[in-house]
This record gives structure tokens, sequence and C-alpha cells, in this order.
């Protein structure tokens, strides 16, 4: 239950690892493989997203609901961007003529374009 209190009860990114050091920080000591077996747990449930920052970082995210992250390099705070606050101005040129190419309707993909141009913000 601890885990899943320091997992929710902030609007941030953490690790398993961090995860694990403030559960062991407010009570009894906790296994690494509690917290993992956890987390998994919550994934299945679709209570939290995994994020892979950098091969050798990945944070969970408590915030299910449809949005995307910016990610800072040099803190490496990431940062929630709601989708609606993602607008897409401009596509590359010839993007068009790529999805006419692959027999899809301009509007939706142009709209896969810009969910896809989104989702490299994370």
């Amino acid at each position: 239950m601890e885990i899943g209190l320091i997992l929710f009860e902030r609007r941030e990114h953490p690790s398993a690892e961090q995860i694990l050091a403030r559960v062991n920080a407010r009570c009894a000591e906790v296994s690494k493989a509690t917290v993992y077996n956890t987390l998994r747990l919550f994934l299945r449930k679709g209570m939290v997203r995994e994020l892979i920052v950098d091969p050798a970082r990945v944070v969970y995210d408590p915030n299910v609901a449809p949005h995307h992250h910016f990610y800072d390099v040099e803190s490496g705070e990431l940062t929630d961007i709601p989708d609606a606050e993602i607008k897409v101005l401009a596509l590359p040129p010839g993007t068009l003529a790529c999805c006419r190419y692959h027999h899809s309707h301009p509007a939706a993909a142009l709209n896969r374009v810009a969910a896809a141009a989104a989702a490299l913000l994370l």
C-alpha cells in the first residue's frame, strides 16, 4: 500500500529506486522485488505508464490521461504537457505526398503525423 501512496501522492515521475528509497524512509523495509512486482501490477492494470527516458533511466508516470512529456536534459525533470496544448503548425515538405502514397486520407494522415510528432516529446 505504501508503494501506491508514494507513487500517486504527487505528480512526479519517480524511478523504481526512488520509490524504494521513499518507502523505506517512511516505514519498514520493502524489497526491491516487491517494488518492481507492484509496479508491474500497476502497469498491467493501466494505473501507471512506464517511460524509458534513456537506456539507463526508466520512470513511472501515475498520470495515465492522454498527455505528452517535455524532458529537460540538464535537470532530468519530466514535465507533463496536456494533449490540448500540443499544436502542429507545419509539416515537413512532402509529408502529405508521402501519406497519399500510402493510400491514407490526408486529414487522417495529418492526425497520425501530428500524434507521432507529439510522441517525440515522450
